[in-house]
């Protein structure tokens, strides 16, 4: 029973000395969540059935404008917006509410711009390369990825609040190459969009503060007024209240759309069924005029067939006859031949 006690304690102490798999992914299940969610938008983007509102919500969630763009170009390299002097704070742009009224503005990036941005975000190591940086033993991840992998530079630089500098643009850079370029590759695995939206969404902490009550945090940070600086706050804090005249996050847009759409699928399902129904009704109406019709062609081509076989006939025997002028007169009566001149005076004298 001891034995049992001591083996029970053991493990609860290696589980909470991180010995078990001697592992901390930061913002793994995070990075995940918000992975499903982009792949799943690209993949429904690519549908033709969509409704004019939800795919204005899919452009946003993928490009953070309802117009939408090329998804090569933006695979293609990091946007350049975070090259702007307003894009290159990572507490601005991670943490802190867009100070614009809408979408069309020029503000570059904010939290909750579109789901690669928060990826950037979520994914990108901090000051002086947290998490990467940090004295404690053990392996350690950043959204699923080691330190290797992500290219962190000498001297663990990394993207914080004071700018990216040419360090943390290159943190940027891997983690949008590494990271953010896989999941807008569009989703194999057949996740549902509603579903791991739903999941998402499930999983933020709401952290409200001061006058933002709806405020909500995805990623790694404390109680903070400013918070996913970087500075072991590697997070995305969304502003989602219309209280404030600024955009919402890309997931409330998503998230209205679906809802909208889901409200119209009966009436769209209804409509097909009554136009599939009429479709069906004019066939069975064209099949029945061609059934009408029919025997009163086969009667006519029947009468034109035999008209035409007895024209044919006609000239056959005229032709087989070796004396067809005798052929005439035997049927009309009426003699072809002139009568003679002697005949006709004899009657005269009479």
């Amino acid at each position: 029973m001891r034995m049992r006690v001591w083996m029970v304690v053991c493990m609860e102490v290696m589980v909470t000395m991180g010995v078990y798999g001697n592992e901390k992914n930061h913002n793994g299940d995070e990075h995940d969540r918000l992975c499903k969610v982009l792949s799943a938008a690209v993949t429904a983007l690519q549908t033709n059935s969509l409704s004019n509102t939800l795919k204005e919500a899919l452009y946003i969630t993928i490009f953070g404008n309802k117009s939408g763009g090329s998804l090569d170009a933006l695979k293609g390299s990091l946007p350049v917006d975070y090259n702007d002097e307003k894009g290159k704070s990572r507490a601005n742009v991670c943490g802190q509410p867009p100070n614009v009224g809408s979408r069309d503005h020029q503000q570059p990036r904010w939290p909750g711009h579109s789901a690669p941005h928060d990826l950037v975000c979520l994914c990108t190591p901090g000051n002086d390369g947290w998490p990467f940086g940090e004295s404690i033993p053990g392996k350690k991840k950043l959204c699923g990825r080691e330190k290797s992998a992500l290219e962190i530079a000498e001297g663990n630089k990394g993207w914080s609040s004071s700018g990216n500098g040419e360090e943390g643009k290159k943190q940027m850079q891997e983690t949008w190459n590494t990271i953010a370029k896989k999941c807008l590759g569009g989703d194999a695995g057949g996740n549902d969009l509603k579903e791991a939206l739903h999941d998402f969404l499930r999983n933020l902490h709401k952290q409200s503060f001061d006058k933002y009550q709806e405020r909500y945090r995805l990623g790694e940070d404390k109680e903070d007024p400013y918070p996913c600086s970087g500075n072991k706050k590697i997070c995305v804090m969304y502003y989602n209240t219309t209280e404030a005249n600024y955009p919402m996050p890309w997931w409330t847009e998503l998230q209205m759309a679906i809802k909208n759409d889901d409200e119209l699928q009966p009436k769209k399902k209804r409509e097909e069924e009554i136009n599939k129904q009429e479709n069906s009704q004019k066939q069975r109406q064209t099949q029945k005029q061609d059934q009408t019709q029919l025997p009163h062609t086969h009667r006519t081509a029947a009468l034109q067939s035999a008209q035409q076989g007895s024209q044919e006939a006609e000239p056959d025997n005229t032709e087989n006859n070796p004396n067809p002028i005798a052929t005439l007169e035997e049927t009309s009566g009426t003699l072809i031949i002139p009568p003679s001149s002697w005949l006709f005076n004899a009657l005269l004298l009479i």
